[in-house]
């Protein structure tokens, strides 16, 4: 290496030395504190005999001078790497993905990349294919919690895509600087606020948003999710200038210097300064985006609009039911929580109907499951405990044998969100789950454990934090019938009733059962390759299958009935298309209900003055005898449930 140039070579690599072999930090610091400041000076010292440091010098001479970013990206050392970055930005892309969960069940919807100053998109159904060129150009990425998120989702929608080795992840540098938190929650405290319309869409909305474009066509959603993805995108490297800046200040502090001793950068300059720090790349604002009828306007980009899938899965419950040797199995689903005074959800599940309330004792709930003569009940709910474990106690000496299952390592590594089945928040539930469990054996029940969140990525539903309205419409693409009106169901009845569906799953054979004899097994859904999407077929929302047997219950049944003009059937009699059953308390719904099944509906009449509930725990309708409304609410129910007469 030459070492007759006087002056220091631009940017932050020449002064660098912590990628040459026997050089580390507190050795670079030294060194420049001596005045060596970059590597023409280390040249020029008797450091530069040794032949792995000369080498090493002349070798990233020739890689700065032929722009050779992956030598440096793999010569520094994983903490230093955005040194790269500091030098040579803008050859770096940015980038940002959407996608519809974020466990290793669900699917990429969309890239996008902002380099060159410009931002574009590539959805899934239009031209995310078109992506791969695009990343295998790139010289280097940033990205926000990449490393663990957005790129192993592009390695494996597209395995023959070699990703840079470059990578600048900037979740972990921006914690480096005092920016710790989500990529929002970091943008808001480094002052790089995006707008307004976007800033209450978070990560789980955002799947929310391609749902409803791709099942409902809403082509909003699609605008507001490309969005919320360019400003994901277009932040990137202006988060990344910021932090790269602060980091290569804190080269300049030293605390243990003493006062006097030479500074690291050229004395001239201002404190706090860098010495030959490029100039920023121009923050690239996120481009007009709009949705017509057939392109979506991205900038200057244009595409057609993303083609939409079946919105039937080509497997649901129909297709279970085929597959099980009893296709009319009742099956229970319980979403049980940790405590008696907390409803729990509880679903009945008979073919494609299912019917959803909440109950809250254990008592209750044995009784009216055992009442109901179910096949299966499957239980969202640990239902054993950590092999070696006697008790769910933190002060036992067994607790040194640890709170999470096999099951629940195995779901973490595939990217399911779930919760140890022993910290301190699911003892109780835990400790019910396995009380309620082994009660329902000792009738000779089946039970299996279940987890709605991991059956709900695999079939790729959204989850209820994401969207009850969602949750709700994805159960009845699957074909679920029965279900109430959007809006009066609780996220305990859309678990349970989730629960129920896995319990079909498993008596279809088509399910995984993860743990072991010691610890119990867990089940979960099992979608073979191939049977995941189908020919739409008709929605039982819309034919008589919904159509069942229909009960009032209360002191004025008999009145409403006749007010209504329906026949009333007799008592323990099986109606007649269009007649009425009817009953004085929830005690003759619960005997209709283990009779007939849940094709059972029922609307409640209370007394004159009863406070009404946010929610029916079971019927689908629950008016006050004085509701002036009621008659109207009543007959319009009765058509929606009830059989023709004749």
């Amino acid at each position: 290496m030459s070492t007759s140039t006087t002056h220091a070579a631009e940017g932050i690599l020449p002064e660098t030395f912590v990628h040459i072999e026997g050089i580390g930090a507190k050795t670079e610091r030294r060194l420049w504190q001596a005045g060596i400041l970059d590597w023409q000076a280390l040249a020029r010292t008797p450091l530069a005999r040794r032949a792995n440091i000369m080498g090493a010098l002349e070798r990233s001479q020739r890689a700065l001078e032929r722009g050779d970013l992956d030598y440096f990206f793999m010569e520094l050392p994983a903490s230093e790497r955005w040194r790269a970055f500091a030098d040579f930005g803008p050859q770096f892309v940015a980038v940002d993905i959407e996608t519809t969960g974020l466990s290793s069940y669900d699917e990429l919807t969309m890239i996008g990349i902002e380099s060159a100053g410009e931002y574009r998109t590539f959805v899934r159904g239009a031209n995310l294919a078109d992506a791969v060129d695009a990343l295998r150009e790139a010289k280097g990425l940033i990205t926000f919690n990449g490393a663990l998120f957005d790129l192993p989702f592009i390695a494996r929608t597209f395995p023959e895509l070699d990703l840079p080795r470059v990578h600048v992840d900037l979740r972990f540098l921006a914690r480096r600087v005092g920016f710790p938190g989500s990529l929002k929650t970091v943008e808001h405290d480094a002052k790089l606020d995006r707008r307004s319309e976007l800033s209450d869409i978070s990560g789980h909305e955002a799947t929310v948003l391609w749902s409803e474009y791709e099942y409902e066509g809403r082509r909003r959603s699609l605008r507001d999710l490309v969005r919320y993805n360019a400003a994901d995108t277009c932040v990137l490297r202006p988060l990344a200038e910021l932090v790269v800046d602060r980091l290569y200040q804190a080269l300049q502090v030293d605390r243990e210097r003493p006062e006097g001793e030479q500074r690291l950068f050229d004395p001239d300059l201002p404190a706090g300064l860098p010495r030959t720090r490029r100039t920023p790349t121009p923050t690239v604002k996120p481009p007009r985006v709009s949705a017509g009828t057939s392109t979506l306007k991205v900038g200057r980009q244009t595409l057609a609009l993303p083609e939409r899938r079946s919105t039937q899965p080509r497997i649901g419950i129909t297709d279970l039911t085929a597959r099980m040797r009893d296709p009319n199995a009742r099956i229970v689903g319980i979403d049980l929580t940790g405590s008696e005074s907390r409803p729990s959800g509880w679903a009945l599940l008979e073919g494609d109907t299912v019917i959803t309330g909440t109950l809250s004792g254990t008592e209750e709930i044995l009784t009216r499951t055992l009442a109901c003569r179910p096949r299966i009940v499957s239980i969202d709910s640990p239902l054993a405990l950590p092999a070696g474990r006697d008790c769910t106690e933190d002060s036992c000496e067994c607790r040194a044998l640890g709170i999470t299952r096999h099951c629940e390592r195995t779901l973490k590594r595939r990217g399911v969100n779930v919760y140890p089945c022993l910290i301190q928040s699911m003892q109780a539930l835990t400790r019910r789950g396995i009380e309620i469990a082994q009660a329902l054996r000792n009738e000779g029940v089946e039970v299996i454990e279940s987890y709605p969140g991991a059956a709900q990525d695999i079939m790729r539903i959204p989850r209820k934090r994401a969207s009850l309205t969602q949750l709700q419409n994805g159960l009845e693409r699957f074909g679920l019938c029965g279900l109430r009106t959007a809006g009066a169901l609780t996220h305990d009845e859309l678990d349970a009733a989730t629960s129920a569906v896995v319990g079909s799953f498993y008596l279809a054979d088509l399910h995984e059962a993860l743990g072991d004899d010691t610890e119990g097994f867990l089940i979960i859904p099992l979608l073979p390759e191939g049977l995941q999407h189908s020919e739409p077929r008709e929605h039982c929302e819309d034919t008589s299958a919904r159509q069942g047997v229909c009960m009032l219950i209360g002191a004025g049944a008999s009145a409403h009935a006749s007010a209504l003009g329906l026949p009333a059937a007799e008592d323990g009699r099986t109606p007649a298309p269009g007649a009425l059953l009817l009953g004085e308390d929830l005690d003759d719904y619960w005997r209709v209900l283990a009779e007939h099944g849940p094709c059972l509906r029922a609307a409640v009449i209370e007394p004159p003055g009863t406070r009404q509930p946010r929610r029916p725990r079971f019927a689908d309708l629950q008016l006050r005898a004085d509701d002036p409304q009621r008659l109207r609410r009543m007959r319009r129910w009765s058509r929606q449930w009830m059989p023709p007469a004749g």
